[in-house]
């Protein structure tokens, strides 16, 4: 719950001790859907307890700014670079992001293309793809 300050302390406290502190200098949040069954469970909400179905599509958001954070309190004067796949409008002030774990084939390559041209389209304009796939018969070299 990124609502919650004990839990933002607590993330950019793992981000710092668990990849900076040990020479890993950016910060990739995966997986970070916010996949919630029961939509009515509570968050801290800044204070003003909220249901997590009216704020669901912001975690992702706050957990890259938390991430942000850490690092540019560990490295001030380095530019930060994260990577998220999850995200909203507004995650280009923080993040890159990728199209997620695709299929080693031509027709995910041809999709991707489309939809890195959306994404830069809609302000997303950082965005790359797993060309070599993520699943699926290794890639022939035309297609890697």
């Amino acid at each position: 719950d990124f609502t919650n300050p004990q839990t933002v302390a607590w993330w950019q406290e793992g981000v710092t001790t668990q990849l900076l502190e040990m020479g890993i200098d950016s910060t990739w949040n995966d997986n970070n859907e916010y996949e919630v069954w029961d939509g009515e469970a509570r968050c801290y909400g800044f204070g003003e307890e909220i249901a997590i179905k009216h704020i669901r599509p912001v975690m992702p958001l706050l957990m890259m700014r938390a991430s942000l954070e850490a690092q540019q309190r560990f490295a001030p004067h380095k530019r930060p670079y994260l990577i998220s796949r999850s995200g909203g409008a507004g995650m280009q002030r923080y993040v890159q992001t990728w199209s997620g774990d695709n299929r080693t084939n031509w027709d995910t390559l041809r999709y991707n293309t489309r939809m890195g041209l959306g994404m830069s389209l809609s302000g997303l304009f950082n965005v790359g793809h797993d060309v070599g796939g993520f699943s699926g018969d290794k890639p022939d070299p035309e297609l890697f």
